[in-house]
């Protein structure tokens, strides 16, 4: 809910301390401090700067909006996209189809022409069926290697 935007962090605390009582410190702890969890890896942000000087680079993520405003402004990469679709702002999530239609027509997007680069199998089995080219990695793929033989 909090990624489909329709909870705020605040909600999503009162109905997790409700839930777990006895978890209550740490609860907070978390959902106050989760951002300094949460780092991107460096091979896949080369990756990207590298990439992004011969593409367009679209970010389509499943994120709740006051995480993704404060992980945009901790890491000034995520603001050279040349266009996003956050979950939060569309209240829609990945793997449902819907939320990759409005990166389509948002941004005039054909499927055929997208490459999609995820590590969720449901994720990357929809952009299969919408006629995307797709990428399933995981965090310690050689992402590099794998664009390379696509990027040909």
């Amino acid at each position: 809910m909090l990624d489909q935007g329709t909870l705020t962090n605040e909600e999503a605390i009162a109905v997790f301390t409700k839930q777990n009582p006895a978890l209550k410190d740490e609860i907070i702890h978390y959902m106050t401090h989760w951002s300094e969890l949460l780092t991107p890896l460096e091979e896949h942000v080369n990756v990207f700067k590298q990439v992004k000087k011969d593409y367009h680079v679209y970010l389509l993520s499943n994120f709740h909006l006051e995480a993704f405003q404060m992980m945009r402004q901790k890491y000034p990469f995520l603001q050279d996209v040349d266009g996003q679709v956050i979950s939060a702002d569309v209240h829609q999530l990945k793997p449902d189809p819907a939320i990759y239609q409005t990166l389509f027509t948002r941004y005039h997007l054909r499927p055929e022409e997208c490459l999609f680069i995820d590590d969720s199998k449901a994720n990357i089995d929809t952009a299969k069926k919408l006629g995307m080219k797709t990428l399933h990695i995981q965090a310690n793929d050689p992402l590099e290697d794998h664009l390379k033989v696509l990027l040909k």
